[in-house]
């Protein structure tokens, strides 16, 4: 089955996501004229991308249906959805890891999940904070790279509300701080020279 019957069957279906689809083609329904519009300085909108790298890129979602996915992996209730917030793997023992498909994180001694998304004119992301049973999902019509290709300050943006929404809500914080890596040990002598190299990701 292609990829995008196969999520729609298995999760947009059985979460009530009606407004969800990984198609890049023939949008489904009445989608295609729902579409927010992306602008770069004019006012002509950005022209819609094609993705070919679905499943890591290519969602078509709206706000009330990552309601529900959030909602989905916040319950917890099977095997699947544990083993996406378990850590995965990690650099060392001071340092955020991977799940399945959410990286690791830390705003206001919160340990966090995420999955960042973007597109031309867009950038979102889903964070999840275990700890404390919440999780919200967050976009906006600005892309992460300004002038140029150099990453804009809109970078920070989903880092900044989670920290100062967490910060607001739960002043107190965990009552337990995890050591920053940055601090976690002696650094001056760490030999960097062999990891020197040209790096790929993994999305292939």
């Amino acid at each position: 089955s292609p990829f995008p019957d196969a999520v729609r069957q298995l999760v947009f279906d059985p979460l009530g996501m009606t407004s969800s689809t990984f198609e890049q083609v023939d949008l489904p329904g009445d989608l295609e004229p729902r579409l927010a519009k992306a602008y770069r300085g004019g006012p002509v909108p950005l022209a819609r991308d094609y993705v070919h790298t679905t499943p890591a890129a290519g969602l078509y979602t709206t706000a009330e249906d990552m309601g529900r996915f959030v909602a989905a992996l916040l319950a917890d209730d099977t095997w699947a959805v544990r083993q996406m917030k378990q850590t995965q793997f990690q650099h060392g023992p001071f340092m955020s890891g991977r799940g399945f498909g959410l990286a690791e994180g830390r705003s206001h001694g919160y340990r966090t999940l995420h999955k960042d998304g973007q597109c031309s004119g867009f950038t979102a992301r889903i964070l999840l904070v275990p700890e404390l049973g919440v999780g919200w999902f967050s976009v906006q019509n600005l892309s992460i790279f300004g002038r140029a290709g150099a990453i804009s300050r809109v970078n920070g943006m989903h880092r900044r509300l989670a920290r100062e929404l967490l910060a607001e809500l739960w002043p107190e914080g965990p009552g337990q701080e995890i050591p920053s890596p940055r601090v976690a040990g002696p650094t001056k002598s760490f030999p960097v020279a062999p990891l020197a190299g040209t790096y790929r990701d993994t999305m292939d």
